[in-house]
């Protein structure tokens, strides 16, 4: 039986404590309840969550990664609950290997952006130093995979881009906050012709 109360020995209060706080710091800058699917909002208030963003980092990246190329890119589990992805191919910056990460994304034409927020982590994500050292890489989406160059954004353009993908995924700004001043990179890639 579930016990809330901390003199029972419940090791699961904290990490339940954590969550509903996230969700109600999450509360205010959420759209209302009419513009946004039930099921949509329900995984903001869990991916904002330590085990929320323990289970997408963990579980769900690899899933979207094994869905993508059983559809041949027309499916994965987080575009299921309503959320545009991607799944970015880099080199290795120490290894040389191809590695794959799904990220959510906002288009503009061609033109692509992603923001490298490792959910709210206080470093940069891996793929983000992979593209560093090697400033090609490779976006799979909508079926289709292509080379694109990229470039960070920085000032006014980034504060636009940044926005763009706060209506993708409005929990961008709680990763901030998590990020405990990191400067949390906005990428914007360009396809190569």
């Amino acid at each position: 039986m579930f016990c809330a109360h901390n003199h029972c020995g419940n090791s699961t209060l904290p990490v339940y404590n954590a969550a509903i706080m996230a969700a109600q710091n999450l509360e205010n800058s959420l759209p209302s309840s009419r513009s946004m699917p039930w099921l949509k909002k329900i995984t903001l208030f869990v991916a904002i969550s330590p085990p929320g963003r323990w289970l997408v980092k963990n579980v769900v990246s690899r899933l979207d990664i094994w869905l993508y190329h059983f559809s041949k890119g027309r499916l994965s589990f987080t575009r299921l609950l309503g959320f545009p992805v991607l799944i970015l191919v880099t080199k290795g910056v120490r290894s040389g290997v191809l590695r794959e990460t799904p990220l959510l994304y906002a288009r503009n034409n061609e033109n692509v952006a992603v923001i490298a927020s490792s959910l709210g982590s206080a470093h940069h994500p891996q793929w983000y130093r992979n593209l560093l050292a090697n400033p090609e890489a490779s976006l799979y989406f909508d079926g289709h995979q292509s080379l694109y160059s990229y470039r960070q954004l920085e000032g006014e353009e980034r504060q636009e881009y940044w926005q763009r993908m706060q209506e993708v995924y409005p929990g961008y700004n709680r990763y901030a906050e998590l990020a405990g001043g990191r400067h949390i990179p906005v990428i914007l890639f360009s396809p190569l012709e």
